[in-house]
């Protein structure tokens, strides 16, 4: 169900404090300020889903800033997307600048300093999640910080307009569905931000989309055990030497990364209710394992514990 937080009601000389106490608790610590401090309006719709949370957000204009002191007293390690929905909002980060207008998103870290300005009455659609689930899609997207995704670029526009209609319809779907949605929205995201020129600032154009395919091809396959690196090439119409090069320019080889993406799908569902019931070996075996032995040696090495300990004792990486 929603959580829904508004100013209407609130005295008005109390608003503006309530409003920096929901920012705060519904994003991160940060500070806000606003010329019509006294006189503010501001409302919030949050969803929060398993590992992702959405929220639709309007207020007056005001100035946020995420500050080393804020980054200093919390442990947040997530990344936000802003997807523009009304007038203008101008996201700071890295020395850089993105001017968003309707249609227009943005992602920055919440480990780094940032600074959001609106300087009229806006509206915009915000998306939190676990930086990890994204650098698992696209390793060099921490380079990628306060650069906007525009309305005019045909993949922004088809990635922006998909995240709004996910957002009108993901917290009315059941648990097992939201599970999964949530992995066609990090698959958006990391698409539209890999449509940025020179975003993989090794890889050219054609390799991008190369690269795009070859790992969409195996998120989609990652159940199948006999998913190999011959496999991922044929799918891609070309030589595993060939795939291998464009892959080696990202730092890692197509075997590592059906691997990687294996362990942090078994790992996010060992810590998932939904799946509480099952064993270890049944979510090993469901994405891909089929050797128990060599499953347990290389979740240790990624994870520095046994599948079991991490199941018992591992804080899970977004708190819903």
């Amino acid at each position: 169900m929603p959580v829904r937080f508004s100013t209407k009601g609130v005295k008005e000389k109390d608003r503006f404090s309530y409003w920096r106490e929901v920012v705060c608790d519904v994003y991160v610590l940060l500070g806000c300020e606003s010329e019509m401090a006294d006189e503010f309006h501001g409302g919030l719709v949050l969803e929060r889903l398993p590992g992702i949370s959405v929220s639709s957000v309007f207020s007056d204009p005001l100035t946020v800033n995420r500050r080393k002191k804020d980054i200093a007293r919390s442990n947040d390690d997530c990344f936000l997307l802003g997807v523009q929905l009304k007038n203008k909002v101008y996201v700071i980060q890295h020395d850089r600048i993105a001017e968003l207008d309707p249609g227009d998103f943005a992602i920055y870290s919440s480990t780094e300093p940032y600074q959001l300005l609106c300087p009229r009455s806006y509206k915009q659609l915000v998306f939190q999640f676990p930086k990890s689930d994204l650098l698992a899609r696209l390793p060099n997207c921490e380079l990628l910080m306060a650069r906007k995704v525009s309305r005019g670029n045909e993949i922004g526009r088809l990635v922006s307009g998909s995240l709004v209609d996910f957002s009108r319809i993901i917290g009315n779907t059941d648990e097992v569905v939201q599970h999964y949605m949530k992995d066609t929205v990090l698959d958006l995201i990391a698409t539209g931000l890999a449509s940025l020129e020179n975003s993989t600032f090794e890889l050219s154009r054609p390799e991008q989309h190369l690269m795009l395919r070859a790992k969409s091809y195996i998120h989609a396959n990652l159940g199948n055990s006999d998913l190999s690196r011959e496999m991922v090439a044929k799918a891609m119409g070309m030589s595993v030497r060939r795939l291998s090069g464009i892959f080696s320019k990202e730092g890692t080889t197509i075997t590592a990364y059906i691997r990687f993406m294996r362990l942090e799908r078994i790992a996010r569902d060992l810590l998932n209710d939904l799946f509480h019931r099952q064993s270890i070996s049944e979510i090993a075996f469901r994405w891909g394992f089929n050797n128990l032995q060599h499953f347990s040696k290389v979740f240790r090495i990624q994870y520095g514990m046994s599948p079991r300990d991490y199941r018992q004792h591992a804080r899970p990486l977004w708190a819903v």
